[in-house]
């Protein structure tokens, strides 16, 4: 069942699941759950670039669609509304969590 999806007061959402959020839905409200990520407090704690990548490792099925979605559902707003230079930011810390992997290993 979806809450009330707040866009006036995203950051008052801390402790119900992520379907709260815009743009989340059942699938991906399963693949957050498949991470260990319940609410929307553990989305926000490490941000939607670090979930989406706890989430890419365990679930192939994770788009950059689902990364526009966490980001943008983080601040209220819908996935498409996004802009340009946000999205390109977003592949910018994407790339540089790729790269810090790559190093540990």
């Amino acid at each position: 069942m979806a809450h009330s999806r707040s866009q006036e007061n995203p950051g008052g959402l801390a402790n119900y699941p992520p379907d709260a959020l815009i743009n989340l839905g059942p699938v991906f409200r399963q693949m957050l759950a498949a991470a260990g990520i319940r609410t929307v407090g553990q989305v926000r704690k490490l941000g939607a670039v670090e979930k989406y990548w706890r989430v890419k490792q365990i679930d192939s099925r994770a788009s950059l669609n689902f990364l526009w979605g966490l980001a943008a559902g983080l601040v209220g707003m819908h996935w498409t509304k996004l802009s340009r230079e946000t999205r390109g930011e977003l592949l910018l810390a994407l790339d540089a969590r790729v790269d810090r992997e790559r190093t540990r290993k």
